[in-house]
C-alpha cells in the first residue's frame, strides 16, 4: 500500500494502531519501517536477508 507523505502525527497513530509490520524483501539493503515500527512498539515480521536479518540475530521471526 503506498499512502504518499504520512505526517509524524499520523505516521505514529499508525504504527501505534497496527496489528504488525510485514517487511518481506529481497533486496533491500536496510529498511526505516523496521526502525519506525520498533519506536513503537510494533512487532516486525521479516525476511532474514540483506542487512535485515542482523535485527532478528540471523533468524526468521518476530521483533516485537
Amino acid at each position: 500500500m503506498d499512502m504518499g507523505y504520512v505526517e509524524d502525527i499520523e505516521l505514529e497513530k499508525l504504527y501505534k494502531n497496527a496489528e504488525g509490520l510485514l517487511f518481506f524483501s529481497l533486496g533491500e539493503g536496510f529498511g526505516y519501517p523496521i526502525l519506525e515500527a520498533a519506536k513503537y512498539k510494533t512487532c516486525v515480521f521479516a525476511s532474514n536477508n540483506t542487512s535485515i536479518s542482523e535485527l532478528f540475530n540471523y533468524r526468521s521471526e518476530l521483533l516485537c
